[in-house]
């Protein structure tokens, strides 16, 4: 327990080894309990709460989880050091008492294993059941039990989790707060020890913005056609890079006196300039054809290029949208 109302926190006795409850009901649903809340943390989308994230050089998590690799005979002494580590970094009087559950996840499908840690508020429950006979026969009568102390089932939300590595992504940390307000809670990141990353769609919106200031800057004969086939052509790239878009750019041929170092120097400013877009968010970004008259026309980026065309010149255009149905509604 992690609370600073108290004067330190509380350690359980012992590590609990999960196997010991493998047999009959009580090891489904810990299984279940586990699994459902570790489903979340790995499909979680990034965005405003959720995030990717790097050590810095000093960071305690990483260094317990450097220590506790590979000899996991150190986990509880491990996981008390984080509890206290935590109890450290959180302020007094603001943040909300809480559970740190520490995990050690061995993903089977990647071989590999993860340092999961859950901070959850217990809270009150009431369960609704059937009272037997000593035959086993249903009394046909309502009991409650209510506990005062029970951790929030997979359908509730764990305010502050992370896991270690990034399950999908090349970084050490995948992170959410969901108390923190518009970025995540300092003292959960100075916690951790690390620094956030712009999630892709942030990076994706950014990298689209830059490409097409820095041409109508720097390369002004360049023709507008070519930056949106250029932009189109990322897509079709697994994995984005800041290297990616710079060797595409060159490669293209279309952006005659290209500056590379200075592209590189606008791309650092925006805070990309360790782009890392994934081709699927890359092609999902919602992309906007804002028209006169209050006119929008709005899609996936991929379905937007596929199916929307825009032709003509500067200040007569015509737009063609490819589609087998469509539905009118008035709003």
């Amino acid at each position: 327990m992690v609370d600073k109302r108290m004067n330190a926190p509380v350690f359980s006795s012992h590590e609990i080894d999960l196997a010991a409850f493998r047999q009959g009901v009580n090891g489904k649903a810990l299984d279940d309990f586990f699994a459902a809340h570790l489903d979340k943390i790995w499909k979680a989308e990034e965005g405003l709460r959720t995030r990717a994230a790097n050590f810095t050089e000093v960071s305690k998590v990483s260094e317990q989880w450097e220590f506790l690799k590979g000899d996991y005979s150190h986990f509880y002494q491990c996981s008390r050091a984080l509890a206290t580590h935590l109890y450290e970094s959180t302020p007094a009087g603001t943040a909300s008492a809480g559970i740190l559950l520490v995990l050690v996840v061995h993903e089977t499908t990647a071989n590999r294993d993860y340092l999961a840690l859950l901070k959850m508020e217990p809270g009150a429950s009431n369960t609704i059941w059937l009272p037997q006979q000593n035959a086993g026969q249903l009394l046909m009568e309502i009991a409650v039990q209510h506990l005062d102390q029970t951790l929030p089932e997979s359908t509730d939300k764990v305010l502050k989790w992370a896991v270690i590595p990034h399950p999908s992504r090349q970084f050490n940390v995948k992170l959410k707060d969901a108390q923190g307000g518009a970025d995540v809670a300092n003292y959960f990141i100075a916690f951790l020890g690390c620094t956030t990353s712009l999630s892709e769609d942030e990076q994706s919106r950014k990298l689209t913005m830059l490409i097409h200031e820095y041409v109508q800057e720097y390369l002004p004969q360049v023709d507008r056609a070519a930056t949106e086939t250029l932009l189109s052509t990322l897509k079709e790239k697994p994995v984005i890079t800041s290297e990616v878009v710079v060797e595409e750019i060159e490669h293209s041929g279309n952006f005659p006196g290209f500056d590379k170092e200075l592209f590189q120097k606008k791309m650092a400013e925006a805070q990309i300039g360790d782009l890392q877009i994934s081709d699927s968010a890359y092609r999902n970004l919602k992309v906007e054809l804002r028209l006169p008259g209050n006119i929008t026309i709005s899609g996936p980026r991929g379905d937007m290029e596929r199916d929307v065309q825009i032709l003509g010149d500067e200040g007569d255009y015509e737009i063609r949208i490819k589609t087998t149905t469509y539905r009118r509604a008035y709003v």
